[in-house]
This record gives C-alpha cells, structure tokens and sequence, in this order.
C-alpha cells in the first residue's frame, strides 16, 4: 500500500494480515511436512519407475539377442575347412601365392 499505516483502522489491519498470513497460504503449520512427503512420494515413484523400465529394457535386449542367435541364417558352404583347402590348393595350381 501506497497510504501510511496509521490510516487503517485495526480491522483493516487485521483483514490484511489475514490475507498475508492465513491458514490458506503457504505458511499453515504442518505444510512443510505435507509438502516433503509429497515430493518424497514423487521421487520414489520416480526410482521404482526407473528400476523397472530399466529391466524391462535389458530384458528385452536379451530376448532380441537370443532371437537372433535362434533364427540366425545357415553360415555359407564356403566357411568349411574342405572349401578351405579346396580353395587353398586351387589357388596353389594357379600360382596365386607368392610362397
């Protein structure tokens, strides 16, 4: 207020100290611990959540990874060691290596 002080009678005095500083602000007894509770509430929340999508997710990763080693393809006729020594001497008949 712009006005002096001394103007108001008491019950404006009062009437704006209510508004300041009544139980509907954020100064109630018992807030604090209301307020506290109810961020501890939120991060625990927060951490259970975390802890199961983070196994849900590795648990996910180790189904795709036992899928893939399940319905791999068929390795290649050419990693065999006959196709190997095969190739070997094919290339020694051709004098590919220098050896």
């Amino acid at each position: 207020m712009k006005a002096d002080w001394k103007l108001p009678g008491d019950d404006v005095k009062r009437a704006a100290y209510y508004v300041s500083f009544g139980p509907h602000g954020a100064r109630t007894p018992g807030e604090g611990n209301k307020i506290f509770f109810g961020v501890a509430i939120c991060i625990g929340i927060a951490g259970v959540l975390q802890v199961v999508i983070n196994m849900m997710a590795k648990s996910m990763v180790l189904r795709l990874m036992l899928l893939r080693l399940l319905s791999a393809p068929p390795a290649p006729r050419t990693i065999t060691s006959e196709w190997q020594k095969a190739s070997n001497e094919r290339a020694l008949e051709q004098k590919i290596f220098s050896c």
